[in-house]
């Protein structure tokens, strides 16, 4: 599909799709007031506290704020609490609020592959996803049902590979918790934080050769020297600062709300696949006016154009004629 669209028409295309305004509503800004946010905050910046103590202070802190808050677990850098049937996971400290960020830019090209993640404060201190019950050891381990989710996941994983490196989700006993399958019975990742694309130069072998999952995405091999790394290794070769610049800001990945509703003009790029929707439409109108052409073209003999002519060109001049 062609990807270089005038402005004018992905804004057309978009305004025969969809309304011009749509009102959103926020959650965080619904439970989470500046004071509660600047205690959660300081508890981010503490290098003292352990996460265990830290997960103590935030559970008081919901119940001093009534916050309608039950805790779901506790991971290496947030803690998951859910409130209104939705998932806010918690940073615990700059690595969890990096994480929260990571899985916000992420989210709507990996769908359905991943859990939504529908809103992330700018700081990346919470986030908002959609509720899914994770796996227990039960749902991997020996018997039909297993062996059918094993297969699911293999085939999730062959195609976000495709474009990523995903840490912590490979088919073991010790990733199953990073799994969960929706009311539906899709399956998808709950905590999908440690992805990075496959154009990373850290994310290659030290010898300049690619690197490739072997069949359960635990291990990666070396297709040149034949190394063996686990994702850990290549992950500590990325600084914060390569992290910071691959997150960019991402207010202007979503929109930015001051208030818990608010009404906002509708962009196809902040919504999972709105824009596919609206450069399919717009390819649909260019076929349409492609045999419009044509036709007037064997009425009218005396269109001529020589094998340079760029036919949309032509095509859209003859449409903007007919205006």
């Amino acid at each position: 599909m062609d990807n270089n669209y005038k402005p004018a028409e992905i804004e057309s295309a978009t305004k025969m799709l969809y309304p011009n305004k749509k009102t959103y509503h926020s959650l965080l800004k619904k439970y989470f007031s500046k004071d509660l946010c600047l205690k959660l905050h300081k508890l981010t910046l503490s290098m003292s506290t352990d996460n265990n103590t830290k997960a103590r202070y935030i559970e008081k802190y919901l119940k001093e704020y009534n916050v309608p808050a039950t805790i779901l677990g506790s991971g290496t850098n947030r803690i998951g609490v859910r409130i209104e049937g939705y998932c806010f996971k918690i940073a615990y400290d700059k690595a969890g609020c990096i994480d929260n960020k990571r899985e916000f830019i992420y989210s709507k090209n990996l769908q359905p592959y991943v859990v939504k993640t529908y809103e992330c404060f700018p700081s990346g201190l919470i986030s908002v996803c959609e509720y899914v019950r994770g796996f227990e050891s039960s749902d991997i381990r020996s018997s039909e049902l297993a062996y059918s989710n094993r297969k699911k996941m293999k085939k999730i994983l062959d195609i976000i590979s495709e474009n990523f490196l995903v840490g912590d989700v490979g088919i073991s006993d010790k990733n199953y918790g990073n799994w969960g399958m929706r009311v539906d019975g899709s399956i998808c990742i709950l905590d999908y934080a440690y992805i990075y694309s496959i154009n990373y130069k850290q994310m290659e072998c030290s010898c300049g050769g690619k690197l490739y999952y072997d069949e359960n995405y635990i291990k990666l091999r070396c297709c040149e020297c034949g190394k063996v790394y686990n994702f850990g290794q290549l992950r500590k070769k990325i600084t914060r600062e390569d992290e910071a610049k691959e997150i960019g800001d991402i207010t202007k990945k979503g929109y930015c709300l001051n208030s818990e509703k608010e009404e906002k003009e509708f962009n196809p790029r902040f919504v999972v696949n709105a824009m596919e929707n609206v450069e399919a439409y717009i390819e649909k109108q260019h076929k349409k006016a492609e045999k419009e052409y044509y036709r007037s073209d064997k009425k009218d003999n005396s269109v001529i154009y020589d094998v340079n002519t760029n036919i949309k060109d032509v095509i859209n001049e003859y449409v903007e004629s007919r205006k």
